[in-house]
């Protein structure tokens, strides 16, 4: 059985407790270590990053990126990336993916 006791509150009225038998620190759950994952990037670079060293206006890289269906955060190499600039760069105007 729990074993309860009356502690007289601070505004006089009077607040029961139970003693459970559990210390307060018991019920902290210390965060588990996670090891980040070490996966060859092949050279891989964020296309982002990668339109920056380029220099892009933001208008052509937005273009850019929606022409080749290419989302915030793929990675690609930089070969991969000049070669699909260089389609963009040089399509007709209007003619869509690339």
């Amino acid at each position: 059985m729990v074993k309860g006791t009356i502690k007289p509150d601070t505004m006089g009225s009077t607040k029961q407790t139970t003693d459970t038998g559990v210390k307060e620190s018991a019920n902290i759950v210390k965060p588990a270590k996670i090891k980040p994952d070490k996966k060859p990037d092949n050279g891989l670079v964020d296309i982002d990053e990668l339109a920056k060293v380029k220099d892009l206006p933001w208008w052509e890289k937005a273009a850019f990126f929606r022409a080749a269906s290419w989302a915030p955060g793929k990675k690609v190499t930089e070969k991969a990336f000049d070669q699909g600039l260089k389609r963009f760069q040089e399509r007709h105007l209007g003619s869509g993916k690339i």
